[in-house]
C-alpha cells in the first residue's frame, strides 16, 4: 500500500473537483454497494469513465492525467463514487474488485469523515489523497457524517 497526498497537480484537481462535485454532473443510482450487502437503505451513484476496455464517457478525457501519473500497462476499469452523507457512519462490506492480480487507486476528491480500509489499515478522505494498493486483497468504503457526500475516482489497473 502506498498513500500519496497532493497527487496531482492543484490546479488539475481543482478542475476534476470544481466538475464532479458540480450541479451538472451526470451520477448514476446503484441499488446496492455490495452485490452480498442488500439492504434497501444502502445505495450510492457512480459515473463508470472507463470499463470493458473502452472508454464508457465523454468525460473520460478529463481523467487522464490521472493516468499519466500512474502509467498503467492496461487500464482494467476507471469510476467515480458518490456515498451520500448518513447520520452514523456506515463501514460497507469488504470485497475485492477483481479475482485476478490487479492494483486499485482510490483518489479523493473531498476532505470528510469516510474513508477505504484496506485490511486493518484505515486511509482516511482527504482532498487530493491517493492510495495505491492490491485490490485482491479485501477493501471497503464508507459513507459520511460531516460532508453532503464523500466523492472519490477508483481506478483498476495493470
Amino acid at each position: 500500500m502506498k498513500i500519496i497526498d497532493n497527487f496531482l497537480p492543484q490546479n488539475i484537481f481543482d478542475e476534476l473537483q470544481k466538475n464532479v462535485m458540480g450541479d451538472n454532473f451526470p451520477w448514476h443510482f446503484q441499488s446496492d454497494i455490495e452485490k452480498e450487502d442488500s439492504e434497501d437503505d444502502k445505495f450510492y451513484f457512480t459515473h463508470i469513465l472507463y470499463d470493458d476496455e473502452k472508454q464508457n464517457s465523454p468525460y473520460f478525457n478529463k481523467f487522464t492525467s490521472i493516468l499519466d501519473i500512474l502509467k498503467p500497462k492496461n487500464l482494467i476499469r476507471m469510476k467515480l463514487n458518490l456515498y451520500t452523507r448518513t447520520e452514523k457512519l456506515e463501514e460497507h462490506l469488504p470485497h475485492t474488485d477483481y479475482n485476478f492480480n490487479n492494483n486499485g487507486c482510490v483518489l479523493s476528491l473531498n476532505t470528510c469523515d469516510g474513508f477505504t480500509r484496506l485490511e486493518k489499515e484505515v486511509v482516511n478522505s482527504v482532498a487530493n489523497r491517493a492510495v495505491i494498493f492490491d485490490a485482491q486483497k479485501p477493501h471497503n468504503s464508507t459513507s459520511t457524517t460531516n460532508a453532503k457526500a464523500r466523492f472519490n475516482i477508483n481506478i483498476n489497473y495493470n
